[in-house]
């Protein structure tokens, strides 16, 4: 998960200055990524168990080609594991560009899948980590980082002015963050579902030097992060840094498929514009033609703001590729429509009651942390106004504000279901931390994520049956592995006890993850 706006808000330059430093650490050698001196893990039986190929292995087999390859150990690091997809034209005659993927959950199949069409579709090698992670320390995704970078330049002819990064939410940041250390080879970002590495924005993009890298990205319009994307967007407006943000429905994850392949349908454009591949016109009609087509649907469903935002960027997207004019007066018509007023307006008011919902929460948060206590379920429900935001949520009769209220129960879950107990956990307060998470739960009921972290107060509390019912709730989600149990130290309390050796075991025995090609 992302650290929601307010957060980083709250960070004082010391710190952001602090955190920038770590980037340091990341440095290109001249055929590979040095390594960083980081200690290596053993290999588990769950790694032995997925029948890991080596990446050569794979350039080398053309049948493995146009189909994603679940399961590469690192050749210089057995301890990473990732998936690759090889496109189907793939030839050793040529330099190819580079999509490295960093899921903040390490889960490395679903989001190669998220990019596969447009890597086929644009000849890109991709390679996403099964190690990368969000929150938490940065040093597992350097790692991941370095192993792939090492593995890809020893198998493939890479582009090296072409290697492009992708992530979500903290992975999103960890991109920007190592992006300057890597100039010139990093051509582009891909970042979903979360701002820069501190806040403010533009001071981040003024004492940080991109080099060439261009970006694109965006959020969902019921993210948590949604307002802090959009005030990035505001951002890159004002500096030369070349980026294309968009918004689709969706919660707090990979943007769709078909918005991570137009991800690099437009890197292709900008790869044009500074003469890193061959000018094609036909990929840039493709590209005009379909935002073109974008932007009247919207404007047909009444949507004249959207629309003309839109066109907007689709002049931005052609400058110096193509001829704009005509699309900049279909822009500008649409934007002094009374339609565009009026959703314009209803956009600022639902934005205005979304910062004061927002408001609300740190307030009860403030008080409960100076108590080190949450009041009751129904004291809580109640101080936050929890009903009448839900109800507002469900109303579909003001979209606009339908969606702000989606973002704020969003916001609320993410930090009562899992920054606020997890720093309850580390501070050996368990039973804080079910109160925050009961929060949590009155919201969004049996979430996966409020079931790892029930887990893990229980556990502190040695209530071994309330642990592992919180667990099998949150392996039933899917999103659990073998190296979660076995690595999470919370769970030594119970590390012993019968059941959860045996969902260890059970875990050692999942199948290996395939493609579904």
């Amino acid at each position: 998960m992302s650290r929601p706006k307010r957060i980083w808000r709250r960070m004082s330059l010391l710190q952001y200055l602090f955190q920038s430093l770590f980037q340091s650490l990341f440095q290109l050698a001249p055929v590979a990524l040095a390594a960083v001196g980081l200690p290596g893990q053993g290999t588990s039986a769950a790694d032995t168990a997925a029948a890991p190929h080596t990446l050569l292995a794979v350039v080398r087999d053309a049948g493995s080609h146009g189909r994603i390859n679940p399961s590469i150990v690192a050749a210089g690091d057995t301890s990473e594991r990732y998936a690759a997809y090889i496109p189907s034209a793939y030839t050793p005659g040529r330099h190819w560009p580079i999509l490295l993927i960093m899921d903040p959950g390490g889960n490395a199949l679903a989001a190669a899948r998220k990019f596969r069409d447009g890597a086929e579709r644009n000849g890109y090698v991709a390679l996403s980590s099964y190690n990368t992670a969000s929150d938490g320390p940065v040093q597992p995704n350097l790692r991941a980082l370095n192993a792939m970078l090492a593995d890809v330049q020893s198998a493939v002819a890479v582009d090296t002015l072409r290697i492009y990064l992708a992530g979500y939410s903290g992975t999103a940041r960890i991109a920007w963050a190592v992006t300057p250390s890597l100039a010139p080879h990093i051509a582009g970002i891909i970042g979903f579902a979360a701002g820069l590495p501190a806040r403010p924005d533009a001071l981040w993009l003024r004492v940080h030097d991109l080099g060439h890298a261009a970006f694109y990205g965006g959020a969902g319009t019921t993210d948590f992060n949604y307002d802090e994307v959009r005030e990035l967007a505001s951002v890159l407006d004002t500096f030369p840094t070349r980026h294309h943000v968009a918004f689709y429905a969706g919660r707090h994850g990979w943007a769709p498929a078909v918005v991570c392949g137009q991800a690099l349908d437009w890197m292709e454009l900008d790869a044009m514009r500074r003469g890193l591949r061959p000018r094609d016109d036909s990929v840039i009609a493709q590209w005009r033609a379909a935002r073109t087509a974008d932007a009247l649907l919207l404007a047909e469903n009444g949507h004249a703001a959207a629309a003309a935002e839109a066109f907007r960027a689709l002049v931005a997207d052609l400058r110096g590729l193509d001829e704009v004019r005509d699309l900049l007066r279909l822009g500008d018509s649409l934007a002094a429509t009374s339609v565009a007023r009026r959703e314009m307006k209803g956009d600022e008011q639902a934005l205005r009651w979304e910062e004061r919902e927002r408001d609300r929460y740190e307030s009860f948060a403030a008080r409960a942390r100076a108590a080190n206590a949450l009041p009751s379920l129904a004291q809580s429900v109640d101080a936050l106004d929890l009903r009448a935001v839900q109800h507002q949520a469900a109303d579909s009769t003001d979209l606009q504000r339908s969606l702000a209220a989606q973002r704020v129960l969003a916001f609320i879950v993410s930090l009562t279901g899992f920054y606020e107990p997890r720093a309850a956990i580390t501070a050996r307060n368990p039973k804080f931390a079910l109160a925050w998470l009961d929060v949590a739960n009155a919201i969004r009921p049996d979430g996966a994520t409020v079931c790892w972290e029930r887990a893990q107060a229980y556990a502190q509390l040695e209530r071994h049956a309330d642990a592992m019912a919180a667990l099998r709730c949150a392996v039933a989600s899917g999103g659990v592995d073998v190296q979660d149990l076995t690595g999470e130290s919370a769970f030594d309390p119970i590390r012993t006890d019968s059941a959860f050796t045996a969902l260890v075991a059970e875990l050692r025995l999942k199948p290996p993850p395939v493609d579904s090609d």
